[in-house]
């Protein structure tokens, strides 16, 4: 086979200047002398990343030094197919690489890394594998793909992450470029291939995860010792004892583009044609629980649960669970100086990795050349499962599964309200079905464990969620039942599950799931019954600022309730803490439906600038609104998402309390917010105008 590089090819010199590419040794970290970048004091596991469905998550990792190799050689045949086809890159417009200086400014932190690494090679290797394998012919540099990473928020930041997707623009219904250029280059592609792409852009919203790591002596060590010293590997689940679940969640296929990198996996394939195996999704999942459950957090001390050590099983568990809800095969390791390359094998759950990448010293092949072999072997996985996913089945007309939903996809804030459901297992007395008889029984619990179930989450164990704050349940009031300590063991009647669904949405206080709620009551005769309820939402709140709002906005709704203001969420069962991820979850009823989602649906407008209300609704939220006033808070977020009504019994509700304001600080000026409702109720509202 004829290099690629051949002095004699026309093509090569463009491919040299493309891949004549590696870090410069000059590279250094050097925090800000203001922001100094301390060692990560908290694991990067997630909650969510502990409720993976026992059958996806990681239990091998195995060390494959023959991995860059195998990536390179893909590369060389991938660019020799593509010659070989009578392609070339001689565009009339030019190959215009844009060079920045080859001594970068030290890295302060992981988005310095993110960014050196999108700008220097990610945005070069794109634009190549999206010619190659979507518009060879386009006589284009233009690309379908993008990279894109964490948000800078300007504090210094250990861990960061890239991921490959396709451009935003390119998702979007009616295509609007201002540029010229773009519109020809759509053009060039064809519809057939930008619709093809624009789907494979919905049902896979990240090909592939880079984890960038600060360059660091940390970071450093983390990636460099990412191979354990054994092929196990130990996935760090909730520590509630007492309670298991083993899931059957279908498991996507492996594809031969991975496997053809990994030789025990090429062995077995060419012993047997590949089959594609699909677990049984009717099977449910099976938990056991004991007579007792152990809160995870019982018998230690609050130093033993508050050591960190950074190791890199960590990382790696968070990187698998993000692939696991992309449903991605390629993960990197990157801190800037070196790298390690990853390849996530779904059936025998194992994480492949490669050898030590040395970003600054890798001369052969040069560090952006294997980039480029990288980002193509990527999106060769990538269209192969596309292929799987959208392929009729031999044995019938329907599809292979799609992928899995990912969790933080930005979602509207949506509060769709469900009706109340409250069942008896057992037939006690009427009046203990009641609805503020489970409220009751539920504002006495200390302890509830909750579980995930929908797409690739099925918690193995459920979380342990401690009471922190009293239910502030009318019924309750005014003196709600006292915060107890901690037992070490709790039967069944001394606690309660929630199962939480997919989000409904999210906003700057946390993410809010649907949640089913069943209780067990005990009454005096010994009789035991379970209750239940499908009405209640969860809202989460996972970083420190999250957590602060979170517990100003349950201090304010305790202040209303102790004031007996109606027209809020009627009901708030409680504060609770998480040990395990340090997530706080405020429980409460789920009150209707918010004004804006309301307006999409009765106009087809996403986003409506304004809403349309009914007279006696109009005169609901104002009177809803002087109660609160009366009460001396002030909202100060009054918008459509925070005003809500329930479908079937037309009740109003403000909602979303993280920045109201107490009398001793909001200084009155009442009448401005009163003035801000009303226009949004008449649609003439006009943002940032009342303030």
């Amino acid at each position: 086979m004829t290099s690629v590089e051949d002095d004699e090819d026309e093509f090569s010199p463009i491919l040299k200047r493309a891949f004549a590419f590696s870090y410069p040794a000059e590279i250094s970290q050097g925090p800000r002398p203001s922001l100094p970048l301390l060692p990560p004091r908290a694991s990067p596991i997630a909650f969510y990343d502990r409720h993976i469905a026992s059958n996806l998550v990681l239990k091998q990792v195995i060390y494959l030094p023959s991995l860059v190799q195998g990536i390179s050689k893909a590369g060389d045949e991938l660019i020799a197919t593509f010659l070989g086809a009578g392609h070339n890159l001689n565009y009339p417009e030019g190959f215009v690489l844009h060079e920045w200086d080859d001594c970068p400014v030290p890295f302060d932190d992981a988005h310095s890394v993110n960014s050196y690494y999108s700008r220097r090679i990610a945005n070069v290797c794109i634009m190549f594998g999206s010619i190659f394998h979507f518009h060879p012919d386009c006589q284009s540099w233009s690309t379908l793909l993008s990279i894109r990473k964490t948000t800078n928020d300007g504090k210094p930041r250990f861990l960061g992450e890239s991921w490959l997707k396709v451009r935003d623009k390119i998702l979007e219904e009616d295509l609007q470029f201002s540029d010229d250029s773009e519109t020809e280059f759509l053009d060039g592609v064809g519809q057939g291939t930008t619709d093809k792409v624009r789907d494979i852009g919905r049902r896979y919203p990240r090909f592939a995860t880079w984890e960038m790591f600060a360059m660091t002596d940390v970071g450093i060590s983390l990636v460099k010792n990412a191979t354990p010293t054994t092929t196990d590997f130990s996935w760090e689940f909730s520590r509630t004892l007492g309670s298991r679940t083993v899931s059957y969640s279908p498991v996507p296929p492996d594809t031969i583009v991975a496997s053809q990198f990994i030789p025990a996996l090429k062995t077995k394939r060419s012993r047997a044609p590949t089959k594609v195996v699909v677990t049984d999704c009717k099977k449910q999942p099976v938990t056991k629980t004991s007579a007792s459950i152990r809160p995870s957090n019982a018998g230690t001390s609050l130093k033993q649960r508050g050591l960190y050590r950074p190791e890199p099983r960590y990382y790696l568990q968070h990187a698998w669970a993000k692939a696991v809800v992309h449903d991605s095969t390629f993960i990197m390791l990157h801190c800037g100086r070196y790298e390690r390359i990853g390849i996530r094998h779904r059936a025998s759950q194992t994480l492949y990795l490669s050898g030590l990448i040395d970003t600054v010293n890798n001369r052969n092949p040069r560090y952006r050349k294997l980039q480029v072999a990288l980002c193509s072997s990527i999106i060769q996985d990538l269209l192969e499962r596309y292929e799987l996913a959208t392929a009729p089945m031999k044995t019938g007309g329907s599809k292979r599964p799609a992928a899995n939903e990912p969790l933080d996809v930005r979602i509207p804030k949506r509060r769709k309200a469900a009706s109340p459901d409250c069942t008896v297992s057992e037939q006690p007395p009427a009046h203990y079905g009641s609805y503020d008889k489970i409220t009751k029984a539920l504002g006495r619990k200390m302890l509830g464990l909750v579980s995930l179930r929908y797409g690739p989450y099925c918690s193995p164990t459920p979380a342990s969620f401690i009471r922190i704050g009293s239910s502030c349940a009318p019924s309750l009031q005014p003196k709600p039942p006292r915060i107890r300590k901690l037992k070490a063991k709790y039967q069944t009647h001394e606690y309660f599950t929630l199962m939480l669904g997919p989000p409904l949405g999210d906003g700057a206080t946390g993410i809010v799931h649907p949640a089913a709620l069943e209780i067990q009551v005990k009454y005096d005769t010994g009789m035991i019954s379970t209750l239940r309820r499908n009405d209640l939402v969860v809202k989460l709140a996972f970083e420190e600022e999250q957590k602060t709002r979170m517990q100003h906005e349950f201090t304010v709704y305790a202040h209303l309730a102790k004031k007996n203001v109606t027209g809020v969420p009627i009901v708030h069962h409680g504060l609770f803490n998480d040990p395990d991820s340090g997530t706080l979850a405020l429980l409460m009823d789920n009150v209707g439906q918010n004004l804006r989602e309301r307006e999409e649906e009765r106009t087809g407008e996403q986003f409506p600038k304004q809403v349309s209300t009914t007279k006696e609704e109009r005169r609901a939220f104002v009177a809803v609104m002087k109660s609160i006033h009366k009460a001396g808070i002030k909202h100060m977020d009054i918008r459509a998402d925070n005003l809500v009504i329930h479908p079937e019994s037309g009740k109003v509700a403000i909602i979303d309390f993280d920045r109201a304001k107490f009398p001793a600080e909001n200084m009155g000026f009442y009448d401005v917010e009163m003035e801000c409702l009303k226009d949004l109720l008449h649609g003439r509202f006009t943002p940032d105008s009342y303030w």
